[in-house]
């Protein structure tokens, strides 16, 4: 499988360019985006990984106790 990078911006509306590649005309392909220059914000009301690692962790501890699962 050929692998394609490029670099472009985001627009303000959140459209994406992305430079003529003919090869990949009427295909479907997966888009994968990394922000540069440091970390990506995380929106109000998400959470982090980790954030999430602890809750379902403690969420889930709790429910095995509650059925006396250790």
């Amino acid at each position: 499988m050929q692998a394609y990078r490029f670099s472009t911006r985001i627009s303000e509306k959140g459209i994406i360019t992305l430079p003529f590649e003919s090869a990949l005309l009427d295909r479907e392909v997966e888009i994968i985006v990394i922000p540069k220059n440091g970390k990506a914000t995380i929106p109000e009301g998400y959470m982090t990984l980790e954030e999430f690692r602890s809750e379902s962790k403690a969420s889930l501890t709790n429910i095995l106790n509650e059925y006396g699962i250790h």
